[in-house]
């Protein structure tokens, strides 16, 4: 991996690139690596969420050796700037404006390159999260996955979310899939957020936020967040077959 993929930080962005356009871009928001040191230098949110994805970038990570994705990692933690969120949402303080504005502009740049490579199918963007609380129409035993497009309003081309959710199904996960019209009358947290609904928009690029349950990111679910790596990999090499 350490020989195709090039590496930068930039304004607490973190960058892997492959040295050949991939159809594909990884991007996570909310697995920073805080413990950085400079918490007396930076102001937290007082409002929003603050809650740490934990083990969402691991299993980001053991996806790219078998899928040559590109990714676009956001390094702050969440208690200071949630880059999953509209500017005006993200931040309380002016000094994480440049980092806010760095990750969403280089997840333009790279849609816009995979644009110039490769057919509108064949694109995704997959914003990777993780959840706590199952939704409450999730069945007794609760889901793996959920999938967020603003209730198919993120798929621009295709069917790449039946797809995705038919695959995972397959190897054993118990995926929650929104259909056209709302699950439940009230706003669903899962469903689709800032990042994958704005890209989607501006760019007319098939979109997803994939949601992911805690006992594939734990300390002790090594096994089961590896295998989750191999399967999501699996899925990515049938867009690019």
């Amino acid at each position: 991996m350490k020989k195709d993929f090039a590496v930068s930080i930039d304004d607490y962005v973190q960058t892997l690139k492959v040295r050949h356009t991939s159809p594909v871009l990884l991007t996570v928001p909310h697995d920073g690596v805080g413990g950085l040191g400079l918490e007396p230098f930076l102001f937290s949110r007082k409002n929003g969420c603050h809650k740490h994805d934990v083990g969402v970038w691991p299993i980001v990570r053991d996806v790219l050796p078998l899928f040559e994705a590109n990714v676009v990692r956001g390094l702050l933690p969440r208690r200071y700037l949630d880059y999953n969120r509209a500017e005006d949402q993200a931040f309380e303080a002016p000094q994480f404006r440049s980092s806010y504005q760095a990750y969403h502009g280089r997840i333009f740049h790279e849609v816009r390159q995979m644009q110039n490579q490769f057919p509108a199918d064949q694109l995704l963007l997959l914003d990777v999260h993780g959840f706590g609380s199952q939704p409450p129409y999730a069945p007794r035993d609760g889901y793996d996955l959920i999938l967020g497009t603003g209730n198919r309003s993120t798929v621009k081309h295709g069917n790449v979310d039946r797809e995705f959710a038919a695959f995972l199904e397959s190897r054993g996960y118990k995926v929650f899939l929104p259909d056209a019209s709302p699950k439940q009358m009230s706003a669903d947290w899962l469903n689709g957020g800032f990042t994958v609904r704005s890209i989607s928009y501006a760019l007319c690029v098939n979109a997803i936020q994939i949601e992911i349950a805690p006992r594939f990111r734990h300390r002790n679910a090594a096994l089961c967040g590896t295998q989750l790596s191999h399967d999501i990999a699996a899925f990515l090499k049938t867009l690019a077959a």
